[in-house]
């Protein structure tokens, strides 16, 4: 009876997760700081869908859902705490979808934890912990070259040095 309960409690979430559509977002105003506040708990379920559901290239869902946290992200002033040298490196890696999903790992942090966590490098931190958690998923199909991998590596050690200082 447990394991009934269990497998239906999981059914029914998989089934909340990718029923969701992020279609009508398009059409959300982001103008001013006000706007970004108030969908704060709309980019963190799309995060969460982002995050939870595996990498499909045809997915109109998760590309509504990235396209809203991106857009979000690119101006809401919560992401300035976000370090634009580790984005760069990602950029500079040519890897997008995994820059985009480090994106989404940030805005998701910054979401959580605004007002728990003290310095920006941790922010950045617990982005990069949930990428490479996803990342390092087999079932999300995320394939990862050797130079992000290295850029990422590079990146979780920085990180590591940087906490053992303080």
């Amino acid at each position: 009876m447990k394991q009934f309960v269990v497998v239906l409690f999981f059914g029914l979430g998989i089934m909340t997760v990718s029923g969701q559509n992020f279609s009508e977002l398009r059409s959300v105003d982001l103008s001013g700081p006000e706007q970004y506040e108030k969908v704060e708990d709309v980019v963190l379920d799309c995060c969460y869908y982002l995050t939870g559901t595996p990498n499909e290239k045809k997915n109109t869902t998760r590309d509504d859902a990235l396209e809203f946290v991106l857009r979000w992200a690119k101006g809401s002033p919560k992401m300035i705490q976000v370090d634009r040298v580790l984005t760069e490196r990602l950029e500079d890696a040519k890897e997008i979808a995994v820059m985009d999903l480090y994106k989404v790992c940030c805005a998701m942090a910054v979401i959580e934890s605004f007002n728990h966590v003290g310095e920006k490098h941790q922010i950045d931190q617990l982005g990069l912990e949930a990428l490479l958690d996803y990342c390092n998923n087999p079932v999300n199909r995320v394939k990862v070259s050797k130079g992000v991998r290295e850029v990422l590596k590079e990146m979780q050690n920085d990180f590591l040095q940087a906490s053992s200082v303080e």
